[in-house]
């Protein structure tokens, strides 16, 4: 019984800890706080859709695709990992040309291309991990999906990869800005 206690508190902390960094960014006092967001849940979900591209177009070859952690998440693949980092990092770039004079903390931009880029990379990578850990949270519960969205899984499916990004992206905030 406590391990289960300790695992459901485990599972609370790490979800709901991590997404009230995403309300953190939104109101960052000086900051363009719903552009901020807006701008790193499309980073991300750009990413994973990259992902989901990549790997299901490279699983239909001979031989399918590599397998990058079977046991946990079977159909995650190293190629759908190079076609996330690919589109997240596109997808920072052309977030960055899109809104640009929006991504501001106290009037300054926080971004430059290469910080930019940079955070494309870490969607790629930090997203990932956010998808694997959920797939743990799932396995432990003996769940398929987190939910019934049709032909998405459930909520925290759409959320596994923001969960780290939001801390991320917040503390890169702050460190940028200076305060």
């Amino acid at each position: 019984g406590l391990t289960a206690v300790w695992v459901s508190l485990g599972g609370f902390v790490y979800l709901y800890w991590s997404l009230s960094f995403m309300v953190r960014v939104y109101f960052l006092p000086g900051a363009r706080g719903p552009a901020l967001l807006l701008y790193l849940a499309a980073v991300t979900k750009m990413t994973d859709t990259g992902a989901y591209i990549a790997g299901t177009l490279t699983a239909r070859r001979p031989g399918g695709n590599h397998k990058l952690a079977p046991r946990i998440s079977p159909k995650k693949s190293w190629e759908g990992l190079v076609g996330g980092t690919l589109a997240g990092v596109l997808a920072a770039w052309a977030g960055l040309a899109w809104f640009g004079d929006s991504l501001t903390v106290a009037g300054r931009p926080v971004l430059s291309l290469s910080s930019a880029l940079a955070l494309g990379l870490a969607a790629s990578w930090f997203g990932l991990l956010g998808d694997l850990a959920e797939s743990l949270l799932k396995r432990a519960a003996e769940a398929k999906d987190s939910g019934r969205l049709p032909g998405l899984g459930g909520a925290l499916d759409m959320l596994d990869s923001l969960i780290p990004m939001g801390p991320l992206f917040y503390v890169w905030l702050r460190f940028v800005s200076g305060s």
